[in-house]
């Protein structure tokens, strides 16, 4: 149903000295996420307008301000400081829990078995393809089965994970140790049911049913 689809709603302050400066972090936000909020990111300038301060002042709301709907109710509002980074980071933990990793990441950070995804850009084709995979992951596995982090084609870290190319999918142990399953994209397709099936299969899961197979909708599709 179309009002089940996630929506993420900005409140902002038009009439304040940092309101560009707020509208350009939302601004790179939306670069990174727009395919995770398939009801779409809106913003409720609320400075100047008498009903858009009412409901913000009813709600508690202090802009800037970014609440997560689904269904019409507010399901989450973030709490960090304001920048893209942070604002990003928290979408990616809500939707797919999953770690956006920085560049400086390495193979032996991590403290738990975790699928590492190499991808160009948040929100690109691959990313899309695995962000439902991962959505379904998480719901089928209730996220207890395996950490998930993506890095933004991190080459140093692409060749610690012993990836042929900047981009690609890991299953790393702790602390970087054991083996390293990768997905073998020269002989499966990179798309969310192969990539779903192959991930179920390193963690020895079930095969999940058809209805669980999730997607989250293209940017053609927003």
């Amino acid at each position: 149903m179309a009002g089940q689809a996630p929506l993420l709603v900005a409140y902002l302050n038009e009439t304040t000295a940092e309101y560009k400066a707020e509208l350009h972090e939302l601004q790179e936000l939306a670069r990174a996420a727009h395919c995770l909020a398939s009801g779409g990111i809106k913003v409720l300038l609320a400075g100047a307008d008498s009903r858009a301060v009412f409901i913000t002042s009813e709600d508690g709301i202090r802009q800037p301000a970014l609440s997560l709907f689904i269904g019409g109710r507010r399901k989450g509002e973030f709490p960090g400081t304001w920048n893209s980074q942070a604002l990003r980071d928290w979408i990616y933990e809500r939707f797919l829990g999953v770690q956006v990793l920085d560049d400086a990441h390495a193979v032996a950070d991590f403290p738990h078995k975790t699928a590492v995804a190499i991808v160009e850009c948040l929100c690109s084709p691959r990313a899309v393809e695995l962000n439902s995979a991962l959505a379904a992951l998480r719901k089928q596995s209730r996220g207890k089965s395996l950490s998930t982090a993506v890095s933004t084609s991190s080459t140093s870290l692409a060749q610690e994970l012993g990836l042929e190319t900047s981009e690609g999918l890991v299953v790393v142990g702790a602390g970087g140790l054991g083996n390293r399953p990768r997905f073998p994209d020269h002989t499966l397709a990179f798309i969310a049911d192969e990539l779903q099936l192959w991930l179920f299969g390193v963690l020895g899961l079930a095969k999940p049913a058809a209805e669980t197979l999730l997607r989250v909708p293209t940017k053609a599709e927003l």
